[in-house]
């Protein structure tokens, strides 16, 4: 294959692979220097990191300080005095506020493709940091103005929990980063060269969010409880939610729940989205963005 052919096969890739995929050949002093520098330079962009260990084992990727991710600091002095303690530390990122991270795991049956194939996009263009372990593990970085998301997995398109793909919301954890070792191989995580770009709707429609009573119903399958429970537990749990949302979350959980609402009347409930548009009103939202987001949700729903 030419250069020319390889690099058109490359951009087919659904999210964009690291321009280098063999790192340089370098000693156990200098690697251990790259780490604390690279460490520091997450500090320095305002991404608080945090020590983890390195050894493979029952504690591999655990906090190596007290209090964990909460206690991530972007402080240059600091970071530098964690990595003289621990020299060959893997770096942690906690995840901040406004991201969300799609952690998708192929040993407990993650796939990209099955996240892909929840997006309206044919390619997703995000920040993208592969695992050390070489085995087709990804997280996918997203910004996002919701900050009601539960750390969970993500549902399919039968409002099921995908094993192996997790979401992990700005201030609930952290994820390792590049170019840590990984603990059982030694290889280096990577990460491409994209910015984190807008979470896509379809990935939206399909994120756990933390009302519980609604989850555990969409979860449990709806002929499980007769139509008339369901229903109302349903709608009460999703209108309920509606009403309390805050500007900057509105327009996405009233797409999230028209999805929800629409699905259940697709495995046979009686569904009326016009007490979800009012609860929507009374957050504040007007009657173009109600009916424009109801739209899109159908769209979405029909489109599957």
């Amino acid at each position: 294959m030419s250069s020319t052919e390889n690099e058109s096969a490359h951009s087919q890739h659904a999210v964009d692979a690291p321009k280098t995929s063999h790192p340089k050949e370098v000693s156990s002093q200098d690697y251990q220097h790259d780490l604390a520098a690279a460490a520091i330079r997450y500090g320095l962009k305002g991404w608080k990191v945090l020590p983890c260990e390195w050894r493979a084992g029952k504690y591999a990727k655990a906090p190596l300080i007290h209090n964990g991710f909460k206690a991530a600091s972007c402080d240059p002095a600091v970071i530098a005095h964690w990595w003289r303690l621990y020299p060959n530390a893997l770096i942690g990122v906690a995840v901040p506020p406004g991201v969300i991270v799609i952690d998708i795991d192929p040993r407990h049956g993650g796939r990209l493709d099955d996240v892909l194939a929840l997006c309206d996009w044919d390619m997703v263009r995000t920040r993208a940091t592969y695992s050390g372990r070489d085995d087709g593990g990804v997280h996918l970085w997203f910004t996002t103005t919701l900050s009601n998301v539960a750390q969970s997995n993500l549902l399919d398109a039968d409002g099921k929990r995908l094993e192996g793909v997790d979401v992990k919301p700005g201030g609930s954890g952290y994820v390792i980063a590049a170019p840590s070792l990984h603990p059982e191989t030694g290889k280096p995580y990577r990460a491409n060269s994209q910015k984190i770009q807008p979470l896509p709707a379809g990935l939206i429609a399909r994120l756990p969010f933390k009302h519980e009573a609604t989850n555990s119903l969409l979860n449990s399958g709806f002929s499980l409880l007769s139509a008339r429970h369901t229903r109302s537990k349903l709608l009460g749990g999703l209108i309920d939610g509606m009403a309390r949302q805050v500007e900057g979350n509105r327009n996405s959980y009233l797409f999230w729940a028209a999805c929800r609402m629409l699905e259940a009347e697709q495995a046979g409930l009686k569904i009326d989205l016009d007490e979800l548009a009012e609860a929507a009103a009374m957050a504040g939202l007007s009657g173009r963005e109600i009916f424009a987001t109801l739209r899109s949700a159908r769209q979405q729903i029909v489109r599957r």
